[in-house]
């Protein structure tokens, strides 16, 4: 399984969902997906790839929902206008960066939330 096709019609990705599948490279989120729960994609440790797809209504990522997906390059993550993850949605790194709009914002674990709008 490299690659998974989430329908248009789910608004939500469950806790641990897709937890260590490690054969993922790639991950395209609908616009239809609202929530993403802890740990959904935890420990997906070849995913290289993740996009959130245009007119995206992203609400919510959880805490470690992305945790472990160290093939992942953060960096050129695009997370959609108005969601909120939170502290440990990436990693619990010290320092996460987030691209929205051509702006990067750097989140530190101290904050409460990574709030992006």
């Amino acid at each position: 399984l490299e690659s998974i096709h989430i329908s248009k019609s789910v608004e939500k990705i469950g806790k641990f969902a897709f937890f260590s599948c490690i054969s993922l490279l790639e991950l395209s989120i609908p616009p239809s997906v609202k929530i993403i729960k802890d740990s959904a994609f935890e420990e997906c440790m070849n995913l290289r790839k993740l996009a959130f797809m245009d007119g995206s209504a992203l609400e919510f990522i959880g805490d470690f929902a992305f945790k472990g997906c160290i093939s992942l390059d953060k960096n050129k993550v695009i997370i959609p206008p108005g969601a909120n993850c939170q502290k440990y949605t990436f990693d619990d790194e010290n320092v996460i960066n987030f691209h929205q709009n051509d702006i990067t914002n750097v989140i530190t674990n101290d904050q409460q939330k990574c709030n992006i709008y």
